[in-house]
């Protein structure tokens, strides 16, 4: 059809400019052809009822077919190709494999080399081109030059590399090669007679007439053109209006677009300006012979399956124009292969990049371009809950393909092969996939938008099943504008980085023709910071000055459908906020966008803990920049501002109470400036430097937690609670412990008499103790918290500081009774010295620690503890046969008793009560229990045990005495 032409020009071509514009043409007239020649014989084939209907065929074709792109025709060619060559066809079935082999050995290094010059024409300086170069990659990289400014290839310095890596030669040898695998006709009857028909024959790049018979195939339609894939098929079988021929000019033209009522077609010839003809036509339904009722199919709901190889998916292809965001991608990546956490969120808001970032990464995985080496799926199965998404300044609704938790276990199915099994019960289904997943060795869940999901809890209670029911490596990603699971680790995407940004902004300009003029960094630096950073927005930005729009009129007073980007961005989260929260982000836009913590608080009359909850509510939904929260200033993004404000207009009430608010702060604000007084403390300073840091930590995000944690110790080193804080941080969530120790060191040379700071450092010995058996972290434990005695003057604290020295002593008792029970016999009485040493201190301990009138429940509580702790501490003195036993057992029952006196319900005591020496001391008074008999008839009896405690204690002064 048209490529002999394009294929001329572009030899032809003189300046730089004009063989690139001649190779762009080229390649899309090569993907044209191609779509009209495969969409020709789909459409055939499905009126005979020889392959099905495919829905996402006819949507796109209604969608994007009156003026179908350069991308258009490319997406028809992979939908018609793939579902032709699935349903056997020998045609697609020939291109498709074609498609998968690289490009000749000869051609390789030269292509990648323009691969490269594209991407960097583009400013995309991340690109690495792939290690395998197939046909498409070449040719489908083409078209991000199509919309490159013509006016900056007029000194063509620009494309001069593009030109010396032999590109001119290069598309033209890659088409011939590509058109080589099919070889058809395409034949128009002209003249009807009894016994023949002639026919106008068009192949390859000549044009001839022939008489042929007619066919059963054939019906009387003069100028009808008709395809022929192979001699061996009927001739007038492929019928096709995207074809036609001007008999007249001797010329075949190709569609083009369709407009009113007219097909527009068009016909390149070899030197000169491409010529039009116009057929009628009711609809565009009716040029390309749509089926009156469309079934949407799983392929529709679900996408089209792909084999990368060693990777099955349904993935959605990646931008062409994605600006690498490589600190958060490589964030995303390390957290997807943790090895113990297996869902990772991907949270921030509306129009952020969340989805695009999240396919980025994906998609290095399967072509192996990730640094994560070890991450390797060999399925990845991707499902969507997105609802709307915001294109040429409106916000457009889209079908949802994850509503349901059975979407989610039919979307597995459907990209593992097991369709069939969809037609299931859901209880079935759901067996069947777990079972499916047990096969498989790596699988990745993608759910994108998972916030906007109906069934949002069902589908984190299914994926939580599914993390302890499959047993080989699954693993899931979520992309979601708030944080929805309670199981996951997260990555939190805000606004791009400045060059980020700038780049984002220039490749806009370069694809939308904007001006030479609005590149001048100025410019671009204003729409970065009037955008906020945010992609969405600085996409949006730049369309509407390619539309005349200018930039002050466009920062100052938004246009609708900037308006509407807005909404897009912050309605979502909008609408998750409390009404504290709502107030809070409108009192913030009140005063410009940036407001202190105080001022904050008397403008919105929110008190401490409702302050608190709101800020970390704007926080977690993105409203907020970060790094001023250090200094307790709350601050907005610009365009967020620009939405609260608006939003305020809505509520005249708040805007009355802030004016009125407003006034009242302006005298202070003036006497803090007029004194030169900071209006805020170190001490409140750290602490919204540790509120974000636990924001983050709770979130999953510890790497960057820390890092807070790093920023409060550099700004305030001679800050104790600065390193305390630290210290702990790392104790709980990190292995190195011995970091975590040399914080504390300097928490308490910086204030030795500080009891937080050693009872916190203790509490961590302590844990290391209890959950390694260690006798050394036990005796940290003691020795710090013996310090903490020294300087504690509260008594409260100090019998709460008495209690962890006593359960420190507890397990080391224990631990040595365990080393006795193990210890060959000449060993054992070491042993047993040292166990009961440890338990005599605890005894020691806690008959001077009670409160002889408990009042409170605070005080009830404590005695409660040190009961339970003092009966089990008399049951493990001394060996179970020792002449003493019975004694100490006494001793036992009647603390015990004196605990349940104070709460027989307290499940401590309770469990306690069933201790064998416990049973053997009620048995010893004439009770007759066993292990077996009921807890509450055992506490009945307790209650009743009576007798004179002293005398029994004052028997047992000598075993019990530290003083041995």
């Amino acid at each position: 059809m048209n490529i002999a032409g394009a294929i001329n020009q572009a030899a032809i071509a003189s300046t730089n400019r004009e063989r690139i514009e001649a190779l762009n043409r080229l390649t899309m007239e090569f993907y044209r052809t191609m779509g009209i020649l495969f969409y020709s014989r789909y459409s055939s084939l499905r009126q005979e009822n020889l392959c099905s209907v495919h829905p996402n065929v006819a949507h796109l074709l209604k969608n994007h077919f009156e003026k179908p792109t350069f991308g258009s025709w490319i997406e028809l060619v992979k939908i018609c190709a793939d579902h032709l060559s699935s349903a056997g066809d020998r045609v697609a079935a020939s291109y498709v494999q074609f498609l998968r082999e690289q490009v000749p050995e000869e051609y390789r290094q030269q292509s990648k080399e323009v691969l490269r010059i594209i991407h960097s024409l583009r400013l995309n300086r991340g690109y690495k081109p792939p290690r395998k170069v197939h046909f498409p990659d070449v040719l489908e990289s083409m078209r991000l030059l199509r919309n490159m400014m013509s006016h900056e290839w007029d000194s063509n310095e620009i494309l001069q590399p593009l030109i010396d890596s032999g590109i001119d030669e290069l598309v033209p040898e890659i088409i011939r090669l590509m058109m080589s695998c099919i070889d058809v006709k395409v034949i128009v009857p002209v003249s009807f007679y009894k016994e023949r028909v002639e026919v106008i024959v068009m192949e390859g790049f000549t044009i001839h007439r022939e008489h042929v018979p007619p066919t059963s195939e054939y019906t009387r339609h003069p100028f009808q053109s008709y395809v022929q894939y192979f001699d061996d098929e009927e001739m007038f079988r492929f019928k096709t209006n995207l074809i036609q021929f001007d008999r007249h000019r001797n010329i075949c033209f190709a569609y083009a677009r369709y407009s009113g009522n007219c097909a527009v077609f068009e016909h390149v010839p070899a030197a000169g300006s491409p010529s039009k003809h116009e057929v009628e036509f009711e609809n565009l339904e009716t040029l390309f012979e749509l089926p009156e009722v469309i079934p949407e199919p799983l392929e529709q709901k679900h996408g089209r399956i792909k084999d990368c190889g060693e990777t099955i998916h349904n993935l959605p292809d990646r931008l062409d124009d994605y600006v690498n965001r490589s600190v958060e991608e490589a964030e995303l990546a390390k957290k997807l292969g943790h090895r113990k956490l297996y869902i990772t969120t991907l949270d921030g808001g509306g129009g952020y990049g969340k989805t695009e970032l999240a396919k980025k990464v994906v998609w290095d995985i399967i072509e192996d371009e990730s640094k994560e080496k070890k991450l390797d799926f060999n399925y990845v199965v991707w499902v969507s809950g997105k609802t709307e998404y915001f294109s040429q300044g409106k916000i457009v609704k889209q079908r949802q393909s994850l509503k349901t938790v059975e979407d989610l276990i039919d979307s597995i199915l459907y990209v593992t092969g097991n369709s069939k099994s969809i037609v299931q019960p859901l209880d079935v289904k759901r067996r069947i996939t777990v079972d499916v997943l047990n096969t498989i060795p790596s699988t990745l869940l993608l759910l994108d938008n998972l916030e906007t999901v109906p069934e949002t809890e069902g589908v984190w209670e299914l994926l939580i099943e599914l993390g302890d029911e499959v047993e080989t490596d699954f693993r899931v990603l979520v992309t979601s504008r708030v944080r929805t699971g309670k199981v996951e680790q997260v990555v939190t995407l805000r606004s791009m980085r400045e060059r980020e940004a700038s780049d984002l902004t220039l490749i806009e300009m370069n694809k939308l023709d904007v001006s030479r003029n609005w590149k001048q960094e100025k410019y671009v630096q204003r729409i970065v910071e009037a955008t906020g950073r945010i992609p969405l927005l600085i996409k949006h930005f730049v369309n509407l000055i390619s539309r005349g729009y200018n930039l002050d009129e466009i920062a100052s007073h938004l246009p609708s459908d900037a308006d509407e980007a807005l909404k897009f961005i912050c309605n979502y989260q909008w609408n998750e906020l409390s009404k504290g929260a709502r107030k809070l982000l409108m009192g913030i836009s009140f005063k410009g966008g940036r407001i202190s913590f105080a001022q904050a608080k008397l403008l919105c009359g929110l008190r401490d803990e409702s302050f608190k909850e709101a800020k970390e509510q704007l926080v977690l939904r993105s409203f907020l920049v970060d790094h001023p929260l250090i200094n307790s200033v709350l601050e907005l993004l610009p365009p967020i501002s620009i939405f609260a404000k608006k939003k305020l207009s809505e509520f005249p009430d708040y805007e009355g109470e802030f004016t009125e608010n407003d006034a009242l702060l302006a005298p202070a604000e003036d006497l803090c400036d007029d004194a030169g007084v900071d209006a805020f403390t170190d001490e409140i300073a750290l602490n919204q430097i540790f509120q974000r840091a636990e924001i983050l930590a709770k979130r999953g995000s510890l790497k960057e937690a820390h890092a807070w944690y790093k920023e409060a110790v550099e700004r305030f080193p001679e800050s104790a609670l600065a390193w305390r804080s630290m210290g702990e941080f790392e104790f709980r969530y990190f292995d190195d412990d011995d970091s975590a120790r040399k914080k504390m060191e300097k928490a308490v040379n910086l204030d030795p008499k500080n009891p937080i700071t050693l009872q916190t450092w203790a509490y961590w010995e302590y844990d290391r103790g209890v959950k390694t058996n260690s006798k050394p972290h036990l005796r940290k434990s003691i020795a710090l918290n013996k310090k903490a005695l020294k300087s504690s003057t509260d008594e409260y604290e100090h019998k709460k500081i008495t209690d962890f020295i006593a359960s420190a002593y507890m397990k080391m008792g224990y631990n040595t009774q365990d080393e006795w029970a193990r210890a060959i016999a000449h060993k054992r009485m070491d042993y047993a010295k040292e166990r009961d040493g440890y338990f005599r201190n605890v005894i020691t301990l806690l008959e001077g620690n009670l409160y002889e009138n408990p009042r409170t429940s605070a005080e009830v509580h404590h005695n409660l503890i040190d009961y339970n702790m003092l009966t089990n501490a008399f049951l493990s003195l001394k060996d179970p046969d020792a002449e003493e036993r019975p004694k100490l057992d006494e001793c036992a029952l009647f603390y015990l008793r004196e605990g349940l006196d104070l709460d027989m319900m307290n499940n401590q005591l309770r469990y306690t009560a069933k201790h064998p020496g416990i049973l053997e001391a009620l048995n010893r008074r004439g009770s007759e229990f066993s292990d077996k008999s009921s807890v509450a008839s055992i506490v009945g009896e307790i209650l009743e045990v009576e007798g004179s405690f002293s005398e029994i204690r004052k028997s047992v002064d000598g075993i019990v005495s530290t003083k041995r």
